[in-house]
């Protein structure tokens, strides 16, 4: 026989790509930028963009002298 445990909070996976950057939240014209590589947040644009029909630009871009990229969210 199995006890039934009330109140156990459930761990879940972590943030996702979709929930780790703020996609969601930008309006036209606002931007974000992701240090390193952008494999992860150029996927997560393009999945936000298929299901909600926005559109954004991911571009090479330094900020402080660190290599990475900068998201904008065109439409």
């Amino acid at each position: 026989m199995y006890e039934i445990e009330k109140g156990i909070e459930y761990p879940g996976r972590g943030p996702t790509k979709r929930t780790l950057y703020p996609l969601h939240e930008m309006e036209v014209g606002d931007a974000f930028f992701v240090p390193g590589r952008a494999d992860g947040v150029a996927n997560a644009c393009w999945y936000n963009a298929r299901k909600t029909g926005r559109k954004f630009s991911v571009i090479k871009a330094t900020k402080d002298g660190v290599e990475g990229h900068r998201v904008w969210r065109l439409k």
